[in-house]
């Protein structure tokens, strides 16, 4: 520690990097313009409560501190001939967001989400609308609905702490002074992009070789499986199933939820497949999808602690819990165990945590992939 603490550890200032231009393609945005993915309506929301005192002018110097910081936040969409692109503009521009005043309360939130989303306009720069609701005297709440192009869900934990930290500083009666970001997503965009993960080919193909027997009666229709018609279940666990499900099964076996969930998934998968005359095999063919943020994967140089955008990835693995009697897996005994250890291992094995999956899918025109996409994607 004493040598450590004696290094010379000087540090150059490196320029400040405000990610200004095109963006370019990462996976994720490739795979949805391929995907020929609507745009309208594609968003992320979340609801937070606003400090007690806080003025409609305070909000906005708040906001466009926001913006001026996180350049996608400002990013403009540009149609192309084939497809699309994003460009952010400097700042100095007038991109101040829209705020509207409105209800808020449980029964008002949809319908305020849908139409602050209605009103987010990528061509024109507006990623971002803002519905807030005073309470004087008290707390009020801010609801914040983003282009789902330019963010993902650790974005939000940077623009909570953001706002959190330019309210501090209006309450103060300072300038609000965010801390820079030290690697933009334009950086990033060009930085994967240029990145090669050609030794994963054999690997990828290989996992896409998995059979993938159709779940329904039919293939996905394009034209009629779509968004409208989805269905949603949701199923709540008693307290004492979450407990164990989040600290002491995967502590049993040194490994994360993602590995107990998917043996599970693996499992009801081949029975229930099994049932209906389906079967190929106990292994299951899954897309997962990883938050992306794997800068050290890419370079030393890059930090995206700070850096607001949709980097999520998205990859397939096969999940082999093999052929265990339906008893054995009731039971949860020393074969359920065994099974579950055997998954543990199958998804350390996948490589670059699964980013260059896509960089090869989408971005790499001599190593195209084959094969369709899995029917079933798992997001923890």
């Amino acid at each position: 520690l004493a040598t450590a603490a004696l290094a010379d550890t000087t540090v150059a200032p490196r320029a400040v990097d405000r990610g200004v231009g095109p963006i370019a393609a990462t996976p994720m945005l490739a795979e949805t313009e391929r995907a020929d993915t609507p745009l309208a309506n594609f968003y992320q929301a979340m609801v937070l409560t606003t400090p007690a005192g806080l003025t409609r002018g305070q909000l906005d110097r708040i906001l466009t501190a926001l913006l001026d910081r996180h350049g996608m936040l400002r990013a403009r969409l540009s149609r192309t001939g084939s497809g699309w692109a994003l460009d952010v503009p400097a700042t100095g521009t007038d991109h101040a967001p829209a705020v509207t005043e409105g209800p808020l309360g449980p029964d008002d939130v949809d319908a305020a989400t849908t139409r602050a989303a209605a009103e987010l306009a990528p061509e024109d720069g507006v990623m971002l609308r803002a519905v807030w609701q005073d309470e004087p005297g008290g707390t009020g709440r801010l609801l914040l609905v983003v282009h789902h192009l330019v963010i993902d869900g650790v974005s939000w934990r940077i623009l909570g702490e953001d706002l959190a930290r330019a309210w501090a500083d209006v309450a103060a009666n300072r300038e609000v002074a965010l801390d820079d970001v030290p690697t933009s997503f334009r950086t990033w965009s060009h930085a994967i992009a240029a990145t090669s993960f050609a030794a994963e080919t054999p690997f990828w193909n290989d996992v896409l070789t998995t059979p993938d027997p159709d779940l329904g009666d039919r293939p996905l229709d394009p034209a009629v499986d779509i968004a409208s018609t989805v269905v949603t279940q949701r199923i709540s666990l008693p307290d004492e199933v979450s407990a164990a499900l989040l600290g002491a099964v995967p502590a049993a076996f040194h490994g994360g939820v993602n590995d107990v969930l998917l043996t599970a998934l693996a499992l009801a998968l081949s029975r229930w497949r099994a049932d209906r005359g389906r079967s190929a095999g106990t292994a299951a063919l899954l897309n997962v999808e990883g938050h992306g943020r794997e800068n050290e994967l890419v370079s030393a140089d890059l930090d995206l602690s700070r850096t607001v955008g949709w980097f999520t990835s998205i990859y397939p693995v096969r999940v082999d819990p093999g052929a265990l009697a339906w008893s054995d897996v009731l039971a949860a005994g020393p074969e359920l165990a065994t099974a579950a250890k055997a998954v543990k291992e199958q998804l350390r094995a996948v490589p670059s945590r699964g980013i260059g999956y896509g960089v090869l899918r989408y971005l790499d025109p001599t190593r195209p992939l084959p094969g369709a996409a899995p029917q079933i994607l798992f997001n923890y």
